[in-house]
């Protein structure tokens, strides 16, 4: 028998899953030639030149990160992003299809895009080249034609955003209206093993461990996402089961965290991204570990 639990999960799934935020090679492959469909491409520049999927134009993923105050891995200011997705060809009627060899770089370029206002429009591809290598989908070293008539405009969406002061209210308060979520890997949580640019191992206290790759599974070499039942009952058993939830999502820099900032998404909820993360948090704030 079904629990209450499950049975509201699945009642707050129906309702609020957004199922275009994720693509399949399938549709990719019946859609590829569509005129509005535009693939980007946020593979690291080497993997990029060996190959590609028809037609994907590169995104270097060293653009959709700038060092501000001494934090890496930031969003770039609205002029920045705007020159580099013009340049990309995006026009306000594309599907945008992103694809990636590391999902983390896909879901990068998705909160970027949400940023700037543009969520709506963009879609990440489930497994990406990975998985569309392993169907032995047609692959090409060719240049992309770049649309010359993009309009891309971006408005900066700052709900996505959660500050150190947002932070640091939650955790004085503690405020149980609110969860933070760590999406680094449980031994940087626990404080055995800490980062680079971290000088204090541990984790935001009252943080809860939810490490990124739980969001996922490997299927013949390729990471995708679990099932949206699947990520229902993860973060149901972590107690965000109301799309009202308020939820803060952070790991080292802000990368990882948009992995389990995009699923929040994609399942319904808003969660707000700390983009200066654990780095940022380190310098000034204290820390909390499990660990003796």
């Amino acid at each position: 028998m079904l629990s209450m639990l499950s049975i509201l999960l699945a009642a707050s799934l129906a309702a609020t899953l957004h199922p275009h935020f994720v693509l399949s090679t399938d549709w990719l492959a019946d859609n590829i030639n569509h005129p509005d469909v535009l693939v980007l491409d946020v593979s690291v520049p080497d993997e990029y030149k060996l190959g590609h999927i028809p037609g994907a134009v590169e995104i270097n993923p060293m653009a959709l990160m700038v060092t501000r105050r001494d934090i890496p891995n930031e969003l770039p200011s609205l002029p920045s992003l705007e020159k580099l997705f013009r340049d990309a060809g995006v026009r306000d009627t594309d599907r945008i299809v992103i694809t990636s060899h590391d999902p983390l770089l896909a879901t990068r370029l998705w909160f970027t895009l949400d940023y700037a206002g543009y969520a709506d429009r963009a879609s990440i591809l489930d497994g990406g080249n990975v998985k569309w290598r392993n169907e032995r989908r047609e692959w090409t070293t060719a240049p992309p034609k770049i649309k010359t008539n993009s309009n891309f405009t971006p408005i900066a969406n700052m709900s996505v955003l959660a500050t150190l002061g947002d932070v640091k209210k939650v955790v004085d308060a503690q405020a149980t209206d609110t969860i933070i979520l760590d999406a680094r890997p449980a031994n940087d949580y626990l404080g055995r093993s800490k980062g680079a640019d971290v000088d204090n191992a541990g984790h935001i206290p009252g943080a809860i461990c939810m490490p990124w790759e739980s969001n996922t599974k490997v299927e013949r070499g390729a990471r995708v996402l679990l099932s949206p039942r699947e990520l229902a009952d993860v973060y149901g058993s972590l107690d965000v089961v109301s799309s009202q939830q308020h939820v803060i999502v952070y790991c080292r820099t802000g990368t990882q965290a948009t992995m389990t900032y995009f699923v929040l998404r994609y399942l319904g909820y808003y969660p707000q991204l700390y983009d200066g993360s654990f780095v940022e948090w380190n310098k000034t704030q204290a820390v909390a570990s499990v660990e003796p």
